[in-house]
């Protein structure tokens, strides 16, 4: 994944913005569609929301 091969680089605050956004926008997209709280909240979903904020 790109991003997990640019963690030094930070992203322009546009990418950061759109990442954002669809992160959010699929994460509520799952959970009105079922998915488990665990499969949600795994530690991939983690690092990268950490990556993000």
């Amino acid at each position: 994944m790109w991003l997990g091969e640019r963690t030094e680089i930070s992203l322009h605050p546009y990418q950061l913005a759109c990442l954002l956004l669809i992160l959010k926008k699929t994460h509520g997209s799952f959970e009105l569609q079922g998915v488990q709280d665990k499969d949600l909240n795994s530690q991939a979903h983690s690092s990268i929301t950490q990556r993000l904020h």
